[in-house]
């Protein structure tokens, strides 16, 4: 990463993340890794957890694994932009998607795993300006 890149990085406010992963292995190393840029972080392990504890107004940001149980991840994005239209919602999954995908409609951007360290930040530095710009 460039020296700019990391400037802009820098600046991000800290943002209210809700993580929703059923594998406990990631959802503990994505928690650890936002946690420390100052992120709050709030992890659901299935998609009807995720559901009943979204507020809206409450949360920023959702990044959502689209193979999660009780419900698919493209179903939770979109009930949760529902009733949430400023919330932005990050896709994260290492399944292979066509671009025409109608899973990815619910979704504003796509993290594809595995999820390296500076892929994490500079999404999350896009995803909390789009979330800005939605306020």
């Amino acid at each position: 990463m460039d020296q700019g890149a990391e400037a802009v990085t820098d600046r991000v406010r800290p943002g209210r993340i809700l993580l929703v992963e059923d594998d406990l292995m990631l959802s503990l190393s994505l928690h650890r890794a936002l946690s420390a840029d100052k992120h709050t972080v709030e992890v659901c392990h299935d998609g009807v957890d995720a559901m009943q504890r979204f507020s809206p107004g409450h949360f920023d940001v959702a990044l959502i694994d689209l193979g999660i149980p009780t419900v698919p991840g493209d179903r939770v994005a979109g009930d949760l932009r529902a009733r949430d239209p400023a919330l932005v919602t990050v896709l994260i999954t290492g399944w292979s998607l066509a671009q025409d995908d109608p899973r990815l409609s619910s979704f504003d951007f796509h993290l594809p795993k595995p999820i390296m360290g500076p892929d994490l930040k500079g999404i999350v530095t896009k995803v909390m300006a789009l979330h800005d710009s939605r306020v």
